[in-house]
């Protein structure tokens, strides 16, 4: 056999390599791995493990310090296990016995977008519950639901002054306009972003982000709650606070962003004249915009019986890509979101 002496670098025992029977063992294959990675340039590497692997990381720390000399840095992080709750009841789960859910029934359960929030929004070295009900459900409850319709609520504010003829002006109000709390406290927050990414950064916390957009989509609402933005009273306040909606609704679109959950340009869509439905099993499918397709029941389309979004459905074969959606309305106007759509804005609706 062949062994690494891992020890004088460590570890509380040496390695075996390759077994005498001419095979590598597991340990073998993943210190080739890392030593192909750092001779293939890279000097930062990165481990994720589960919660049963502590012993591993001394011992690989060990093995890329004795063979590549300090060529790259190791880190390793621990993942700490996830239980899925439903009905206030966590979920048995055993690998033996096959009753498992996979990621890709999760998110056909729950979405993309709530999937990537509910595992980032605490930290990877925690365990926690992942309450699906809530995961389902609208309301502010959801955060996923909070900070998207925020994002939401901004971007309608920002419509309805563009059909008036105001625009956004970082320029700042006449001298002696009070500036209110919640305004105050809104622009805080947006100037603590970058050191928020860099903190994420630098400390492999992306729950950060998560805490970040809820509390921007927060601060926002408050703001909404307690400043006029359109028709605001006082010379350059409206452009100001329009400005104001600007930014915060880019930051929350880069921040979702950071996370995976990119928010689309919004595209306005007129439903009338409405274009002739596709029937398949008592689905009408609307081509919307180019290869977009909204899926409704086959009733009123004013009711909105949304039932999802299909980014290729042009028949019945393309509806194995169906998923489910949720539909945001806000001041009237019903906005839908997808993984990989469009936000697709559908003005006066309700």
């Amino acid at each position: 056999a062949t062994w690494l002496r891992t020890t004088d670098f460590g570890d509380d025992k040496d390695r075996v390599l390759i077994r005498s029977s001419g095979e590598a063992t597991y340990f073998g294959a993943d210190v080739a791995y890392h030593v192909d990675k750092i001779e293939r340039g890279y000097t930062r590497l990165i481990d994720v493990l589960g919660a049963d692997h502590h012993g591993y990381v001394v011992r690989m720390a060990s093995a890329i310090e004795a063979l590549e000399e300090g060529k790259a840095e190791f880190e390793a992080q621990i993942l700490q296990l996830i239980h899925l709750v439903e009905g206030g009841q966590r979920t048995k789960m055993s690998k033996r016995a096959g009753d498992i859910v996979t990621l890709d029934e999760l998110i056909g359960d729950i979405g993309g977008d709530a999937a990537r929030f509910f595992l980032l929004q605490r930290s990877h070295d925690r365990t926690f519950d992942l309450d699906l009900d809530l995961a389902r459900s609208q309301s502010s409850e959801n955060p996923v639901y909070y900070v998207q319709y925020a994002h939401a609520r901004i971007r309608s504010i920002l419509r309805k002054a563009d059909e008036l003829g105001r625009r956004p002006s970082p320029g700042e109000p006449a001298a002696g306009t009070a500036v209110e709390p919640a305004e105050k406290d809104l622009i805080r927050l947006l100037n603590a972003m970058p050191a928020e990414v860099h903190e994420a950064a630098a400390k492999r916390a992306p729950h950060r982000i998560c805490a970040y957009s809820t509390e921007v989509a927060a601060a926002f609402h408050a703001f909404y709650r307690d400043c006029q933005v359109i028709d605001a009273e006082g010379e350059g306040v409206e452009a100001a606070r329009l400005a104001l909606c600007d930014t915060a609704g880019q930051t929350i679109k880069y921040s979702l962003g950071l996370l995976g959950n990119a928010q689309q340009p919004v595209v306005t869509v007129p439903l009338t004249p409405a274009p002739p439905p596709l029937v398949v099993d008592g689905l009408e499918i609307l081509p919307v915009q180019g290869n977009v397709h909204m899926i409704v029941g086959a009733g009123d389309l004013g009711e909105l019986d949304v039932v999802g979004i299909d980014t290729g459905a042009t028949s019945a074969s393309g509806l194995g890509d169906l998923y489910v959606q949720r539909a945001l309305e806000v001041d009237g106007d019903v906005f839908l979101g997808g993984d990989s759509t469009d936000i697709i804005h559908f003005p006066g609706v309700i």
